[in-house]
C-alpha cells in the first residue's frame, strides 16, 4: 500500500501505530489512492 501511495512504509507504519501524526498532504495521498475525495475518507470519523 505504501509503494501506490508513494508513501514511505515506515512513515506508514508508524501512522497506522500512532507514533506519527498525520498530516493533511498525507491523507490527500491515501484518499486519491482509494479514489476518493478527501472529505469522504475524513467523513465517518
Amino acid at each position: 500500500m505504501a509503494e501506490h501511495l508513494g508513501i514511505d512504509r515506515s512513515y506508514l507504519s508508524d501512522m497506522e501505530r500512532g507514533k506519527k501524526n498525520v498530516c493533511l498532504p498525507t491523507l490527500k495521498l491515501i484518499a486519491q489512492g482509494f479514489d476518493m475525495s478527501l472529505s469522504k475518507l475524513l467523513s465517518h470519523l
